[in-house]
Formats: C-alpha cells, structure tokens, sequence
C-alpha cells in the first residue's frame, strides 16, 4: 500500500472531524477499507487531537 494514500485517506478523516461534516465521513469510511482492508463506519471518524487524556 502506497504510504501517501493512507495520509490522504487520514488527513480526510481529520478534515471530517475538524467540519464535522457527516458527507465527508461516508466518503471516507467507504474509501477506507480499499487502502487497508479494514472496515469502519462513518461514527467511527472522530480524531481527537489531544491523546494525553486516553
């Protein structure tokens, strides 16, 4: 798998995130398991920025 597809399909999830934009979230969970074989749901797309507090 091509490192920089997997960047853009994150940077996406970040994007959908960050505009909490539900649109881009279906995209990028149906784009997802192309690039790496595994499966999530458009609710599974929620970054958090700040890790420290898991």
């Amino acid at each position: 798998m091509d490192s920089n597809c997997l960047l853009y399909i994150s940077w996406k999830a970040r994007l959908a995130t960050a505009k909490n934009d539900n649109e881009l979230r279906i995209k990028v969970a149906k784009e997802w398991p192309a690039l790496n074989g595994v499966e999530i749901t458009p609710e599974m797309i929620n970054f958090k920025e700040d890790r420290s507090e898991e």
